[in-house]
């Protein structure tokens, strides 16, 4: 999202912005005077599957 929210509305309607942001998981800018201070964005998603063990067994030694 090019556009910046104005502060006071990203206050006003923060609770709309963050479930904006989660749904669409795009970034939403928010700032003063049209210029861009801060950027509200989704997490990551995590991992569905678990890592397998002994994924890194060759990559460590014990001595």
């Amino acid at each position: 999202m090019d556009d910046v929210i104005n502060m006071h509305d990203a206050k006003t309607h923060f609770s709309k912005l963050v479930d904006q942001v989660a749904a669409t998981g795009q970034s939403v800018l928010i700032g003063k005077r049209g210029q861009a201070l801060v950027q509200l964005s989704p997490l990551p998603q995590e991992r569905t599957a678990p890592r397998p063990l002994g994924l890194f067994r060759a990559a460590i030694k014990l001595d």
